[in-house]
């Protein structure tokens, strides 16, 4: 990605979603990808707290992520004082990436003037027709039925 004062939004043309046996809606490939192929990037909303938690009661609470640092002066500017009780909702084909222990892909985001880029890059090769997979993290779904029980 070059840094200059654009950021191009991109996606790979081969992706789709399909239904998976037992995760629901995953992303899928129609051709091989390379390790370390960005496969899309795509700018992100940031939700403050209180935005936070009035998505959690809706079906976004399955597409919210958790924030990572960002600079104080978009935090000032999105209201967020808690970063760790803030979130985001990410755009793109990225959103339906479900989990997987031993994930092909990763998430990492970028902020460029003021806005939050995630870009989805494959960590392997992957071939065709096969699911790509990030992790949500240790303790993901622990957190989500503690959260469904309450």
């Amino acid at each position: 990605m070059s840094k200059t004062d654009e950021y191009p939004l991109d996606r790979k043309s081969s992706l789709y979603l399909k239904m998976t046996e037992t995760k629901g809606r995953g992303v899928f490939c129609t051709a091989d990808i390379r390790k370390g192929e960005e496969l899309e990037a795509t700018p992100t909303l940031l939700l403050n707290e209180k935005e936070t938690l009035l998505a959690q009661r809706t079906i976004l609470r399955d597409y919210i992520f958790t924030l990572g640092k960002i600079s104080a002066r978009l935090q000032r500017l999105m209201g967020i004082e808690k970063i760790e009780d803030a979130a985001c909702v990410i755009m793109g084909v990225a959103t339906f990436c479900n989990h997987d222990e031993n994930p092909n892909a990763e998430i990492v985001w970028e902020e460029r003037d003021g806005t939050v880029y995630h870009v989805l890059r494959a960590t392997r090769s992957i071939p065709k027709h096969t699911e790509i997979c990030t992790t949500y993290g240790e303790g993901w779904f622990d957190a989500k039925r503690r959260q469904n029980v309450a």
